[in-house]
């Protein structure tokens, strides 16, 4: 948005100053989390599909487009316990893009980490 500044004084001799603009940028609030699955105990049988361990969901409050992706970490050995593993599973939220077209992250950007 941009505004028009233009002072008079009230004098008889009726002098208006320049010009002056002032640029008002509006962000709007990034999306946040809504919820996220809680951390999962699983065996080396079942499977690690977020389909199935739960998903993230998210709130928009400028009814924004955006994306929840997940990323997991590779499984870490937990010291002390015989054959226990963790994986960490990172959720993102990050800005509705054509992919094909550009990428891009909220300059606040939240995440948050579900076990399993």
């Amino acid at each position: 948005m941009k505004v028009t500044w233009q002072l008079q004084d009230n004098a008889a001799c009726g002098g208006l100053s320049n010009e002056v603009y002032q640029l008002i940028t509006v962000e709007p609030s990034p999306p946040t989390f809504s919820s996220v699955p809680a951390d999962a105990f699983i065996t080396t049988q079942d499977t690690t599909d977020p389909e199935v361990l739960g998903i993230a969901e998210g709130s928009s409050p400028c009814n924004q487009e955006f994306n929840i992706v997940s990323s997991d970490g590779d499984p870490v050995a937990v010291e002390g316990e015989c054959g226990k593993w963790v994986i960490e599973r990172t959720w993102t939220i990050v800005p509705y893009f054509d992919e094909e077209v550009c990428t891009g992250t909220y300059a606040d950007s939240s995440s948050q980490v579900q076990k399993i």
